[in-house]
């Protein structure tokens, strides 16, 4: 049975947010961060009762996959099971070999930008022999590294397998359904304002982008909310037609993250340049719309934190 609609649901209030941020911040993040974590020790439980062998674990961009594979299987190591993370950007193909935009660019959100036939292969390995050697990307050079990587499983370990491209049925339907769990993650709701919505889920996830790519991927504001219509294109193309083929889908929104992310993510915004006209004006709607927020340090944010992934200093960098 597919439990795709049974995501938690957090508080997403604006004024019942601020209050806690007022009164009480830690107290506000603790809640959050137990509810997350709550959530994927019970599915660590499910995955050990269903014998799983491979979770496949998709998700849109900055919905947190990577930081909740690992945390995932934290929490399979604290019930005592053994398992290995692994990333399906280690499968990508060299520039040159992936599928074309209109102008000639490198397609890197196509599902054929992956090595289809490895990432098979891997699969049909893990799931027969608990083991593969699988590629490596060097993402310094762009291109895959001449040694493959050896993974082995302990007897009853589990792959957890993240990439956006995870849940696309090329890839599983060559392997037994026995063993395999689907699952999806996205921020599922939105954060409301006088019982309006303030914030979409995917603006929520423009902000932590925003975010992330300025910190670690050397990009400005301006050009990370330029290509946000192309990444959106690539999300409704090649990743939401499989998320109701899900095992469970989780909801990666944190009440408190507008808080913490508010005063980083005003003052990149402010930088963007009226001359850029499409991506100032949602610039400044953002900018407003954070103001309406009051901030929470990043300093109170767990390093075990889901939003480490796009504030840095977390243990799963």
């Amino acid at each position: 049975m597919k439990e795709q609609k049974n995501y938690v649901r957090h508080l997403n209030q604006v004024e019942a947010i601020n209050d806690c941020a007022i009164r009480n911040p830690q107290h506000l993040i603790d809640l959050s961060e137990k509810s997350f974590h709550q959530e994927l020790s019970n599915i660590a439980v499910d995955l050990l009762k269903r014998k799983t062998k491979i979770v496949l674990l998709a998700g849109p961009s900055s919905s947190g996959k990577t930081t909740t594979a690992h945390m995932l299987g934290q929490c399979l190591a604290e019930l005592g099971n053994d398992s290995q993370v692994i990333s399906l950007d280690d499968f990508y193909k060299v520039p040159q070999e992936a599928p074309k935009n209109a102008d000639g660019t490198p397609n890197f959100e196509s599902i054929y930008a992956l090595r289809i036939d490895d990432v098979q292969r891997s699969l049909r390995e893990l799931m027969q022999h608990s083991a593969c050697d699988k590629p490596q990307f060097d993402f310094h050079h762009h291109c895959p590294f001449k040694e493959l990587q050896h993974i082995a499983l302990k007897p009853g370990g589990i792959a957890i397998v993240e990439g956006i491209h995870a849940l696309n049925p090329i890839f599983s339907d060559g392997i037994p359904k026995e063993g395999l769990i689907k699952i999806y993650i996205s921020v599922k709701q939105g954060i409301e304002y006088k019982k309006e919505q303030l914030l979409g889920p995917n603006e929520v996830r423009m902000i932590r982008r925003i975010v992330r790519d300025y910190a670690f991927r050397s990009t400005n504001p301006a050009q990370t909310i330029a290509m946000w219509p192309s990444v959106m294109n690539g999300e409704y193309r090649y990743i939401k037609p499989f998320r109701s083929q899900a095992d469970y889908t989780i909801n990666s929104l944190h009440a408190y993250e507008p808080c913490v992310f508010r005063t980083h993510a005003m003052r990149l915004l402010r930088d963007v340049e009226e001359s850029e006209e499409k991506e100032y004006e949602i610039a400044h709607q953002l900018f407003f719309v954070l103001k309406l927020f009051r901030p929470i340090s990043p300093e109170l944010v767990p390093k075990n934190s889901l939003l480490r992934e796009f504030l840095g200093g977390g243990f799963y960098d």
